[in-house]
């Protein structure tokens, strides 16, 4: 994964962590480890961004509720 020149202010997920590295390394990047409130403030902000996508799968594990008829039928 490539990142973008920017500000960054979100957690840093595995597949980048060679990237950062390499760019904490050349002093083109800076890390800071977040303090609690802040790990819970980004917790929050990705766990919103992604639940549809979430929940899209919990709902594809379930059998909908005509497929939970035919079920009960059978």
């Amino acid at each position: 994964m490539t990142l973008h020149k920017g500000l960054y202010d979100r957690l840093i997920y595995e597949d980048e962590v060679g990237e950062v590295a390499s760019l904490t390394g050349q002093h083109r990047a800076l890390v800071t480890t977040p303090t609690a409130h802040q790990r819970r403030e980004q917790f929050i902000a990705e766990l919103v961004q992604r639940l549809p996508e979430l929940l899209d799968a919990a709902a594809g594990n379930q059998p909908d509720s005509s497929e939970k008829q035919k079920l009960k039928l059978n």
